[in-house]
């Protein structure tokens, strides 16, 4: 059938080439002696895809007429490949079974063990009251079960009320709502609330502040804890706040590294352990990395219209009544050298953003010559995170560096 159709295909396009008046040239051809072939022009170009199209219809059709004897084989391998598509079906939803059967005995076990601690809530509070320190216990294990399950904000809703509990309790100023307040922060974190537990850190650093003295190592601590979470929210702009809030936290943080810098007093060494090398090194650094997170903030910010000077005096056309000498009035106009009100509002806020930018300069300058007479005493120290004494002043230098060449980049130098 295929060779019957390219057949009468072919006699069609002879027939067009012949109504066409295709001229044809002689040429020699090897096994055949004299052939023509087409005259190539316009007529003979657009008839090339049709003929091509006959001999792809030639070449289906004969697959078509193909040896029969094949067949049952081509029909034994798709059989074997519809048979393991079915197997591999069947095995998925198998196992997407077992699965299922798995998460409810799962979601059947939580949901005993959460009435069992609210059967056990709901009877202490029957007995001794709502505000009772023994609720404290319970309720903490009920609220790390809700971490441990996935629930961050119910457990911070059972940490809120530990944290209630134990002030009612224990007062205010209580070091037993530390651990408590350390809980509650972490929840927070796994819950989103970046807000909340920027709240919380700071009222565990400010009770810290109250229970441990300057210089000791409780108190260095409390800053350190405080000053990872500050990088991380400034780093990823966690609590989206604005320039002048990210800058007064800097500040308060460089503070604080002062604050656990200080020596200890004599008098609380008997109570209190002062700051070891290993956490003075990262006090250090911390307080370096402040100051030129500070000083950059600064300098990278800096208005671009402090870029252009503004003239202390400018030209005013002014016009007075002047009394002449014979007692008549007339208007007197001429061209007057006044202050220019812009100029005291230019120089403050040019002279606001080199004075802090300088500060932060001088200050990174004394962390560095701190942090080289360390590495100078013990060229081996390391810090708490096990990074050497020599590469942190290396990096401190290169900030102090940076500084510099950003602040004389700016428009206030």
């Amino acid at each position: 059938m295929s060779i019957a159709f390219l057949d009468r295909g072919c006699r069609q396009v002879c027939k067009a080439l012949e109504k066409e008046s295709i001229r044809t040239l002689p040429i020699l051809a090897k096994v055949t002696g004299i052939m023509r072939i087409p005259f190539i022009n316009k007529h003979f170009i657009s008839l090339v895809p049709a003929f091509f199209l006959l001999l792809s219809c030639s070449t289906v059709m004969a697959a078509e007429d193909a040896d029969p004897e094949l067949l049952p084989t081509q029909q034994q391998v798709l059989e074997d490949q519809q048979s393991g598509s079915q197997n591999e079906a069947a095995a998925e939803q198998t196992l997407s079974a077992e699965e299922l059967a798995e998460l409810e005995q799962t979601a059947l076990e939580r949901s005993l063990q959460l009435q069992r601690f609210e059967e056990r809530i709901a009877t202490l509070e029957s007995a001794v009251g709502p505000y009772d320190a023994s609720l404290i216990e319970a309720l903490g294990d009920m609220a790390r079960y809700y971490l441990e399950i996935g629930r961050p904000q119910a457990a911070v809703d059972l940490y809120e009320r530990v944290l209630n509990v134990t002030r009612i309790t224990d007062g205010l100023y209580g070091q037993s709502q530390l651990p408590v307040l350390e809980a509650l922060t972490d929840a927070h974190r796994a819950a989103g609330n970046w807000q909340l537990t920027d709240d919380r850190e700071y009222l565990a650093f400010h009770l810290k502040s109250r229970f441990f003295p300057a210089g000791s190592q409780a108190l260095a601590d409390a800053v350190m804890t405080l000053a990872n979470w500050k990088l991380q929210a400034l780093q990823g702009n966690l609590l989206r706040g604005s320039s002048n809030a990210a800058l007064r936290d800097l500040d308060e943080l460089h503070d604080a590294y002062l604050s656990a810098l200080t020596p200890l007093d004599p008098q609380a060494m008997g109570d209190h352990q002062p700051v070891d090398s290993a956490t003075r090194l990262s006090l250090l650094y911390g307080k370096a990395q402040a100051e030129f997170s500070f000083g950059a903030y600064l300098a990278n910010s800096v208005p671009s219209y402090l870029r252009f000077p503004v003239d202390r005096y400018v030209s005013e056309y002014v016009c007075r009544d002047v009394a002449g000498a014979d007692g008549q009035v007339r208007r007197s106009c001429g061209t007057v050298r006044v202050e220019n009100p812009r100029y005291y509002e230019y120089e403050r806020e040019k002279s606001r953003y080199r004075d802090s930018i300088r500060r932060s300069l001088i200050s990174l300058g004394d962390s560095v010559e701190a942090l080289r007479l360390l590495v100078e005493q013990d060229p081996d120290l390391a810090g708490a995170d096990q990074v050497p004494a020599s590469v942190r002043l290396q990096e401190a230098e290169s900030m102090a560096q940076e500084l510099q060449r950003g602040y004389r980049r700016s428009a206030v130098w």
